[in-house]
């Protein structure tokens, strides 16, 4: 009788995985396949697979981070720059991101990319704090002290002078 419902157990996850892998979207499956190609150090070879996913329009926050660090290690800044003020822009307005973003261009020695980024999205968004107190943090680590005070001060609502 256990054996019977084992099998019978058996059947019904196989039927319900092959329903549910038709259902996933394919651009999930080539984003894992991207991924196990830049976790064993192929980044040529995740590229293609990651913008593929991109195109599919995988919503991952892990995606953007992985494409736009592939991009910088192989010397695409303005494609990563082009996705990071995308990023901005649109989906991925999160503390967080922008943070880790901002973190991987700084890796790649790209700051001044990012700034120029995080200086339009500031433009666009003058009442957000947390982009102000990013592009406050990234001047001040790029050395540019003077425009950082000044970004801070508007942040503690004094005069910019």
């Amino acid at each position: 009788m256990n054996l019977k419902r084992l099998v019978l157990f058996l059947v019904v996850v196989a039927v319900l995985t092959s329903l549910v892998y038709q259902n996933v979207k394919s651009g999930w499956v080539t984003y894992r396949h991207g991924e196990t190609l830049f976790l064993q150090g192929d980044l040529k070879g995740a590229l293609p697979l990651f913008e593929a996913a991109e195109a599919a329009g995988i919503p991952s926050r892990e995606l953007l981070l992985r494409l736009t660090e592939v991009r910088l290690f192989l010397g695409q800044v303005e494609a990563a720059r082009q996705a990071m003020a995308q990023a901005f822009h649109e989906r991925w307005f999160r503390p967080f991101t922008a943070e880790a973003l901002v973190e991987l261009f700084l890796r790649f020695r790209q700051g001044e990319s990012a700034l120029l980024v995080l200086a339009e999205a500031v433009a666009q968004h003058p009442d957000s704090a947390v982009l102000r107190l990013l592009y406050a943090r990234l001047l001040s680590r790029l050395g540019r002290f003077a425009e950082a005070a000044r970004e801070f001060r508007l942040l503690l609502g004094e005069p910019a002078s």
